[in-house]
């Protein structure tokens, strides 16, 4: 549907740098990363607002890079939704066909829409009339009134609280589903990234650091930075000690230890005695009873704790360390180790072997 070949450009004081990646026929792909990344521009300019300096962007096989905007069957819903405060929500939703001159055509499609997003109520209403999610309706059905088999999103639920954006993510998927559209999105949120996409680009200043499938990204990150935007919140320093296969044993100068690690990850570029970071997710992490065996076992004190609606985080100050570490554990298990916010209180914890991520220093 959508590939993007070593797309660059220079706008203002920022820059795209050769971004490659595709979206196939009915999948979503999403562009994350933090404000400022780069993420409105390149949907601006796979849309047509901007003239690319290097680099193809290829719709159903076709180069689009010297296709006007109308012409690359594009829907494009910016962050702000551009709906028209002086349209009520069906004349919004029927403004492109109307450009296109194709209404009679098109009310039949209008009708399954509109039955589809739940939004039969709304029609005669005016925009400020509406709430954020079914402004968010409405703006969706009126791109998909184009017809057009690829959809671009700009951050398309930031505004929304948590439950509205969970109803429009099972909308989105179901009219993906019925209607088979392809989706680009951008977002800063990684839980909806990981909600919605098939695939995902991490893109920071201008460049994609890495692309790959959800499993890919979540099990194999590349690098530090997309390690700590996909979740990775514990990174730390460590020596190599021994590399045995996927087993590696890394001696924590901080921790005065030594801990285990399990990994899938390609360990022949790295060396015994090389100087790495390794990192773990929050929730990788077990806790133990103080006699308890098990690999990778340690020991911290108790700092805060957080209740969440099924789980509690933990932070720990690692015993005979200034290094703290974030841990996430279910309910249940926090009340069975009967953690207190104690400054006394010594907790034993592991960290699992195949959890952890190492990474060139």
């Amino acid at each position: 549907m959508l590939k993007i070949r070593s797309l660059s450009l220079e706008f203002k004081k920022f820059a795209l740098k050769d971004i490659s990646f595709e979206v196939g026929v009915g999948k979503t792909h999403i562009i994350i990363g933090k404000t400022g990344s780069g993420k409105t521009l390149l949907l601006e300019t796979i849309a047509g607002f901007n003239q690319v300096q290097k680099g193809d962007i290829y719709i159903n096989n076709q180069n689009c890079i010297a296709l006007a905007i109308e012409n690359r069957n594009i829907a494009y819903l910016p962050q702000d939704l551009a709906l028209f405060s002086h349209l009520n929500v069906e004349q919004n939703i029927l403004y492109a066909p109307r450009i296109k001159r194709s209404i009679p055509q098109s009310l039949s499609f209008s009708k399954q829409l509109i039955q589809a997003t739940g939004i039969e109520h709304l029609l005669k209403r005016k925009i400020h009339n509406l709430s954020g999610g079914e402004k968010q309706r409405v703006a969706l059905v009126r791109a998909l009134m184009t017809k057009s088999k690829l959809i671009l999103l700009d951050e398309p639920f930031s505004a929304l609280d948590q439950n509205t954006k969970e109803e429009l993510y099972l909308l989105i998927k179901k009219l993906q589903q019925e209607f088979g559209f392809s989706i680009l999105a951008v977002t800063h949120d990684l839980e909806e990234a990981f909600f919605l996409a098939d695939t995902i680009s991490v893109m920071s200043e201008g460049i994609i650091l890495q692309t790959g499938s959800k499993k890919d990204l979540y099990q194999n990150p590349k690098s530090v930075e997309i390690a700590s935007f996909l979740g990775v919140t514990n990174i730390f320093d460590a020596t190599i000690e021994q590399i045995n296969g996927n087993l590696l044993i890394l001696h924590v100068k901080e921790w005065s230890t030594k801990i285990s690690v399990n990994t899938n990850q390609n360990t022949s570029g790295f060396t015994e005695k090389q100087q790495i970071k390794f990192g773990f997710r929050k929730n990788s992490i077990s806790i133990l009873t103080t006699n308890q065996i098990s690999k990778n076992k340690m020991f911290g004190k108790v700092i805060l704790s957080i209740e969440k609606i099924t789980t509690h985080q933990i932070l720990l100050e690692i015993k005979n360390s200034p290094n703290r570490i974030l841990i996430e554990i279910p309910s249940t298990i926090f009340k069975e180790s009967k953690i207190t916010l104690n400054q006394t209180q010594i907790l034993a914890f592991s960290i699992h072997l195949e959890s952890i991520f190492i990474f060139s220093s």
